[in-house]
């Protein structure tokens, strides 16, 4: 299971969101966090990608870590 970060929020839905994604992810070190109204993802090397909140919240947390593990693969590729 991915690191848990303590986050502070008020929307429920964004906080379930982000745990299901902890839950799921087999990341070391994931991160989550919030900026301006984005939702950037970091991990143990740095950023990951940066989603518009508005699509953070649209896509579910399968298609989420499925972005991530794509972003990863493909940094590693270059």
């Amino acid at each position: 299971m991915a690191e848990m970060t303590f986050i502070e929020l008020d929307d429920e839905k964004l906080w379930r969101k982000i745990i299901g994604i902890w839950q799921e992810s087999l990341i070391p070190g994931l991160r989550l966090k919030l900026v301006h109204e984005d939702v950037q993802v970091l991990w143990q090397r740095g950023v990951i990608t940066t989603f518009p909140l508005q699509l953070f919240m649209a896509l579910s947390v399968k298609e989420i870590i499925e972005i991530i593990n794509r972003e990863i693969t493909n940094a590693a590729s270059r």
